[in-house]
């Protein structure tokens, strides 16, 4: 079965034990263990594996104005990019020396001030979860044979409502995965540290974000986590140790790409303006 772990708003599903399934209702055992069972290879060429050319919800995404330095010599901290109550975007640091610094952007990617406020609860490590009214996506890293880091990605589906001697359950939770395989023209090497974010309420898609190499990238997603859309690159010159992303939209499409990394100016944190629209 599957329990919830972790608090508001970063939760995601933990496999305890295969749950169990009628058979009318269990998704064929290869859209699971595409990866784990020799047996499903003939399966796999039916089944479109996250990472191919799908791009089955039509979201072009862009870099929107030029990257952005949110604070110099930030020590070992996280930069996480969140949607302000107004509508704007931040990025809170959280680093070893200063409390949370929240500094605002407009939706144009221009920086609009800095403050103190409430530290974001943690991030997972190595985890990722984004919601909409309709939908739930996840990521998890996770490492090969080789020790190669690759991702998945997958989905929250569930099995149809029952009842037992009279008493109706709703129905169980299923998560639906599959290996990311990242799109042609990037570093290569292994893909880690993924992040996500909704782009709207309800039908409107997420965008994934992962650490390849010295570059981040991040992609469009929808109808199930499959691809909808070409990659977006982001890379510094003579950058290094990249921290994981952090991604957040506003309701109109706008958002931002906040991480840290190591520069012959310092470890500091940056803020990359994206704009995702159908």
């Amino acid at each position: 079965m599957y329990v919830r772990r972790g608090g508001q708003g970063h939760e995601y599903l933990e496999t305890v034990e295969p749950p169990a399934r009628s058979p009318a209702h269990a998704p064929p055992r290869c859209a699971l263990a595409l990866f784990a069972f020799p047996a499903c290879a003939t399966a796999a060429a039916a089944t479109p594996q996250v990472g191919f050319a799908v791009e089955a919800g039509g979201i072009t995404c862009r870099i929107s104005g030029p990257t952005r330095v949110v604070e110099r010599n930030v020590y070992g901290g996280n930069a996480v990019a969140q949607v302000r109550p107004g509508g704007d975007l931040e990025v809170v640091l959280m680093d070893e020396v200063e409390p949370c610094i929240h500094v605002a952007y407009a939706r144009d990617g221009s920086r609009d001030g800095t403050g103190l406020g409430d530290c974001p609860a943690p991030l997972p490590r190595g985890r990722a979860t984004a919601r909409t009214d309709t939908e739930i996506v996840q990521a998890r890293q996770t490492r090969d044979a080789n020790a190669v880091r690759h991702i998945m990605v997958g989905f929250v589906t569930y099995d149809s409502p029952r009842a037992n001697f009279g008493i109706a359950h709703e129905g169980r939770a299923q998560l639906v995965e599959h290996r990311l395989v990242p799109p042609p023209g990037g570093p290569g090497g292994g893909e880690m540290a993924p992040a996500l974010a909704p782009l709207g309420a309800e039908g409107t898609g997420f965008v994934l974000a992962w650490v390849e190499g010295d570059t981040v990238r991040a992609q469009p997603l929808a109808n199930g986590a499959e691809p909808a859309g070409p990659p977006v690159e982001i890379a510094l010159a003579e950058a290094s140790e990249i921290g994981r992303p952090s991604v957040a939209f506003a309701y109109d499409g706008s958002g931002l790409v906040a991480f840290t990394a190591t520069t012959p100016a310092g470890h500091d944190a940056f803020a990359v303006p994206i704009v995702c629209s159908r």
